[in-house]
């Protein structure tokens, strides 16, 4: 059977983007750089999508400036700091800058909108950069690429179950091809997955059976949420897809949806969990 062109565009990407990552995990700099410039991608295709007045041009150079910063905290490591910084003073920023253009048109959902977009692009992003610090018993990246695939493969298996099983849909206004069937065996498949990872491919466990439970349902709830969040975006926008920049795929964005709540609730479980 031969296969679409859309579905060799797919696993091409798919090589690209697991070649790329494999590298990056090369050592602390280049994850921390890698993860900068997923951030940096987001941050470019969602000021692309929204609309921005122009007196709010200076203001999306800051975007870039923050996230900078974002990721110089975790480079050195000052988690006090890397935690609050884009919910609390990146947000004070913004809001004073869009303060200063005098522009009161639209000043509101513009606010949300720039805040939103930090929210999304850098400080989820820099969640997972931040793994590379954690004191593990086990080896950051590890867990952390761990936690990456099993979201990939969730949006996977909840696609299959969904066309295989799914007829009730979950939230029909904002993604109809969202089903229960698909929740619900994407949330058994991620778990049981999560089983034979550590079985098959590690030694000695890395997680308890009650850690797989909570971590491989977190994974799978909220990789869903994230991915209807993105569409929600998308819908309000009016588009499909957030850009073609990754072909098979659409845009940064749409790669990354799933990953967007994933990110930061991940760490702070395994930060709960794992550190020594």
């Amino acid at each position: 059977m031969r296969l679409s062109d859309e579905l060799k565009k797919r696993i091409f990407s798919w090589i690209i983007m697991i070649t790329i990552y494999t590298l990056a995990m090369y050592n602390k700099k280049t994850i921390i750089l890698f993860f900068a410039f997923v951030s940096y991608l987001a941050i470019k295709e969602f000021c692309s999508i929204v609309s921005i007045r122009k007196t709010d041009y200076s203001v999306i150079g800051i975007l870039y400036l923050l996230g900078i910063i974002q990721y110089f905290f975790v480079y050195i490591d000052w988690y006090n700091l890397f935690v609050i910084f884009i919910p609390v003073y990146a947000f004070m920023i913004l809001c004073i800058l869009l303060t200063l253009t005098q522009n009161t048109e639209d000043f509101l959902r513009n606010c949300g909108t720039l805040y939103l977009g930090a929210m999304i692009s850098i400080y989820s992003m820099s969640q997972f950069a931040y793994f590379i610090n954690l004191k593990l018993t086990n080896s950051p990246i590890l867990i952390m690429t761990i936690i990456i695939c099993l979201t990939q493969l969730n949006d996977i298996f909840q696609y299959i179950c969904g066309k295989s099983f799914g007829k009730k849909k979950i939230i029909p206004k904002v993604s109809p091809n969202k089903t229960w069937a698909g929740l619900l065996g994407g949330i058994l498949l991620t778990i049981l997955s999560f089983f034979l990872i550590q079985y098959f491919l590690f030694v000695e466990q890395l997680f308890s059976f009650i850690q797989i439970i909570i971590i491989g349902s977190s994974i799978s709830i909220f990789g869903f949420l994230g991915d209807v969040f993105i569409s929600a975006i998308k819908r309000d926008l009016n588009i499909k897809d957030t850009s073609q920049l990754i072909p098979g795929h659409g845009g940064i964005l749409d790669r990354i949806d799933s990953l967007v709540f994933v990110a930061p609730l991940s760490f702070h479980i395994v930060r709960y969990f794992f550190t020594v």
